[in-house]
């Protein structure tokens, strides 16, 4: 039986990189006394007011250490949002519907009463309501009691204000209610800002929608916005 050759010794291990830094109060006491190594060549490794030194070469060389390894990559964002838009007058969702929603926006806020040849606008611009400051959440009822489930499952909820039965930007549309909402500027403005805000904090909703499907070109159209905000 013939004998396998033996096996090729593995290559040698690169040899560590050295150096010959020292810390001291100079070069010259740095090279004689050849205390604290400073490997990396920085003055933090050096102790009280001590300087690292380079070539040092009355001392021992000194192993230079490797260099750190980067840090991980910064993990992807994870601010990603599923939001469900729910319709007042619908049934009301289930526990099991909303599994993996971040947001619900109920829809919707309005100064009309429903009609089908025309919406009968509030000409003072005023939010309709079943109480002080609460609009039906879903079957057409305020139930407060599913605004504090839907926050316990982490769950934000906004409060929709327009929508197209406030006026629409297409030919034919016989609704214009957000032009009561503009009529006199500055002083309807805040008031319509004023009673979004009451409206959120009565029923400790988390934010507004402003649901604008309709030209108007006047500057006001984005004070409510901003009204909102600042309240």
């Amino acid at each position: 039986v013939p004998i396998p050759p033996p096996s090729p010794a593995p290559p040698p291990s690169p040899a560590q990189a050295t150096n010959n830094n020292y810390c001291g109060l100079s070069w010259t006491s740095a090279n004689a006394n050849c205390g604290k190594s400073c490997p990396l060549g920085t003055n933090e490794e050096c102790p009280g007011s001590e300087t690292c030194y380079a070539d040092c070469t009355n001392c021992p060389a000194v192993p230079i250490p490797p260099p750190s390894p980067p840090p991980p990559p910064s993990p992807p964002p994870t601010d990603s949002r599923l939001v469900a838009y729910l319709q007042n007058w619908e049934d009301c969702p289930t526990v099991d519907q909303l599994d993996g929603y971040t947001h619900i926006v109920i829809s919707s806020a309005v100064t009309y009463d429903y009609n089908p040849n025309g919406n009968v606008c509030s000409e003072q611009c005023n939010i309709n309501t079943l109480t002080t400051n609460t609009i039906p959440i879903c079957n057409d009822q305020y139930q407060p009691e599913l605004i504090t489930q839907w926050k316990s499952m982490g769950i934000r909820i906004l409060l929709s204000f327009g929508g197209p039965g406030m006026g629409l930007s297409l030919a034919g549309d016989l609704n214009n209610c957000w032009d009561y909402c503009f009529e006199h500027e500055t002083t309807t403005v805040m008031e319509v800002s004023t009673q979004l805000v009451d409206i959120v904090t009565t029923m400790n909703l988390d934010g507004v929608d402003i649901d604008y499907q309709y030209c108007y070109e006047k500057v006001e159209n984005n004070a409510i916005h901003q009204n909102v905000c600042e309240q």
